[in-house]
């Protein structure tokens, strides 16, 4: 696409539904604050401030037991060392997990949550992903992959013993485990659904890219995302100026600090912030502009005898209030997608944008 760079969330929203969708293939999507990011990982990432240059993998195992030793109450629940990945996730501890999410709107939200006062750009990149290469939590190459957590960096699958004692590890959580480990699995980035027993990632319809190892199978190496996986031509870029606009806009969508990440402690930050400004980004005299689309939403409403009548009978302060208004123009709205879906979806994405426009419609129809 030649210019993926979206202003609001009625452009985003367009953008995303002119992505074309393979048959058998499920669309993940993941948010960048920063565009420059690149998607890895954090286990495999530079560790800031650090005396010397280290990343985390190097101590990969250390965090992974450490971790468990220090906190052993939080994972109680936790039968899977994939299992215990995601817990370490949800705590923001280095893994080789890297969330995606089913919802292009929650990944729109991290892609605007931070950077802003240094001026960066986000993006929301795009994964269309096969079916059958979609994983379980409880897959065999989902323990295999996740295992690798535990051992060392020097680990070589071709030397008999590293191989045993990995198998050994496997075998932990998995009895049945045959001794054999397919060596292409130690080279994948596999998608993973989870299970849905964290509020957090129902609330963030969230999956998980996990990584094997990289070249010649060396643990401190992450392996490729498959190129088939990626859809980089429809990846959104979201410019700075615009994130606090889009953040408003994806609020009145339930879309927050406060639903993604619905502990208490994160519920309570969001409600102590400021209310964010909403401003119409989109079209300041929308009904001044689009006047045929306006006068076929008023045409429609005027079929309904019932909403006349209740506003010939009742005071506009009183009939506003109701919900009644909102309905009618929201149904009538929807039914004139498929021959307007841009002004329609304009409208059903700001909310402000829909208030004139139902308080303009009441005028007219209060003179008929």
């Amino acid at each position: 696409m030649e210019n993926n760079i979206t202003d609001d969330l009625a452009g985003f929203i367009e953008k995303i539904s002119k992505i074309p969708r393979k048959k058998d293939h499920t669309l993940f999507f993941r948010g960048h604050a920063k565009d420059s990011f690149p998607a890895l990982p954090a286990v495999f990432r530079d560790i800031p401030k650090s005396s010397t240059p280290a990343k985390y993998i190097d101590k990969e195992s250390q965090l992974f037991h450490n971790m468990i030793m220090q906190c052993p109450d939080e994972f109680k629940g936790s039968i899977s060392t994939f299992d215990y990945l995601v817990k370490m996730q949800h705590y923001s501890l280095p893994t080789r997990l890297l969330d995606i999410t089913t919802n292009p709107l929650v990944a729109l939200y991290f892609a605007c949550s931070e950077f802003v006062e240094e001026g960066h750009n986000g993006e929301v990149l795009v994964y269309q992903i096969p079916n059958n290469e979609i994983k379980f939590y409880n897959s065999d190459t989902v323990s295999v992959i996740s295992n690798l957590a535990q051992i060392n960096n020097e680990f070589n699958i071709d030397n008999d013993a590293d191989r045993g004692k990995f198998i050994h590890i496997i075998k932990n959580e998995k009895p049945y485990f045959l001794d054999v480990i397919d060596k292409k699995d130690l080279s994948r980035v596999v998608c993973v659904q989870p299970k849905q027993d964290n509020k957090r990632l129902i609330k963030q319809s969230g999956a998980f890219l996990l990584f094997a190892m990289g070249s010649e199978f060396k643990k401190n190496t992450p392996a490729k995302i498959p190129s088939e996986f990626t859809l980089k031509k429809y990846n959104i870029t979201i410019p700075c100026k615009n994130k606090d606009q889009l953040l408003a806009s994806l609020e009145y969508l339930a879309i927050s600090e406060a639903t993604l990440f619905p502990e208490i402690d994160n519920v309570a930050k969001f409600l102590k912030k400021a209310p964010r400004t909403y401003v119409n980004s989109a079209q300041n005299n929308f009904i001044v502009n689009n006047p045929k689309y306006i006068k076929l939403i008023v045409n429609s409403l005027t079929r309904n005898d019932d909403l006349l009548e209740s506003i010939r009978n009742n005071s506009r302060e009183a009939f506003l209030q109701s919900d009644l208004m909102d309905d009618n123009v929201n149904e009538a709205v929807i039914e004139t997608m498929q021959t307007h879906d841009e002004e329609a979806t304009l409208l059903l994405s700001e909310p402000e944008l829909m208030k004139e426009v139902v308080s303009y419609c009441y005028e007219q129809l209060k003179k008929s």
